[in-house]
C-alpha cells in the first residue's frame, strides 16, 4: 500500500508539470499492481484545466495499452473539451465563471462568444476534431467581423427627388480593417 501511494504521488506530481513526461509516468504505472486505483485518484485530484488535459492524454494512453476501445475515444474526448474550454476562456475570461465546464459542451461555449471573434486557426482545429462544417463556421466569423465594421455610406439626391446610397467603403478598404483587426484572419 506505502508504494501505491508513492507511486500514486508521483504520477500525480509528473502530470502536474508544464510538459508533463507521459512515457515515465505510463512507466511507473506500468508496474503499479493498483493500476485502477491510481487512475482513479488521479481523476479525482487533478483539478486544473493542464492537469486535466494532461489525465485525459495519459489515460487514453493506458486505455489503449490495456485495450479499452470505448475509454480512449471517451478520454480523447474528454481531452479536446479541456483543451478547447482553456482556448475559448483566452478569448472571454468570463466563461470560467459562466459556465460549470463538467455540464457544458463545447458547442454552448461557442453560443457564449458569439460575437467574439476567434482565429482562424483555432475554428479551422475545432471544425476538424467536432466535425462541424469549417466553411459555415468561417463564414460565421466573417459575419462577426463584418458586423464590428463601420460602412461609409453617402446619399445623393438628384434633380427629381430621388435619393440614390452610395456605398464608400471599398472591398479593399474592408479587407485592411478586418487584417488590422486580426492579422490570422485570411486573405482572399
Amino acid at each position: 500500500m506505502f508504494v501505491t501511494n508513492v507511486n500514486k504521488k508521483i504520477v500525480k506530481y509528473i502530470l502536474s508539470q508544464k510538459q508533463p513526461e507521459y512515457m515515465e509516468a505510463f512507466r511507473i504505472l506500468r508496474s503499479e499492481i493498483n493500476r485502477d486505483e491510481c487512475i482513479d485518484y488521479l481523476r479525482n485530484t487533478l483539478k486544473n484545466n493542464s492537469q486535466k488535459i494532461a489525465f485525459s492524454t495519459f489515460s487514453e494512453m493506458y486505455n489503449n495499452y490495456i485495450g479499452n476501445v470505448g475509454s480512449v475515444a471517451d478520454e480523447r474526448q474528454n481531452r479536446l473539451k479541456f483543451y478547447y474550454y482553456s482556448e475559448l476562456c483566452k478569448y472571454d475570461q468570463s466563461l470560467r465563471l459562466k459556465t460549470n465546464f463538467d455540464n457544458v459542451g463545447i458547442s454552448d461555449l461557442l453560443k457564449d462568444l458569439d460575437n467574439r471573434q476567434l482565429n482562424v486557426e483555432l475554428v479551422k482545429k475545432l471544425s476538424k476534431d467536432f466535425g462541424w462544417d469549417y466553411q459555415k463556421a468561417l463564414v460565421q466569423q466573417i459575419k462577426i467581423l463584418l458586423r464590428h465594421q463601420q460602412m461609409d455610406f453617402e446619399v445623393k439626391t438628384d434633380v427629381f427627388g430621388k435619393e440614390e446610397v452610395f456605398v464608400k467603403s471599398t472591398v479593399e478598404l474592408i479587407r485592411n480593417v478586418s487584417r488590422s483587426c486580426d492579422n490570422n484572419f485570411p486573405s482572399f
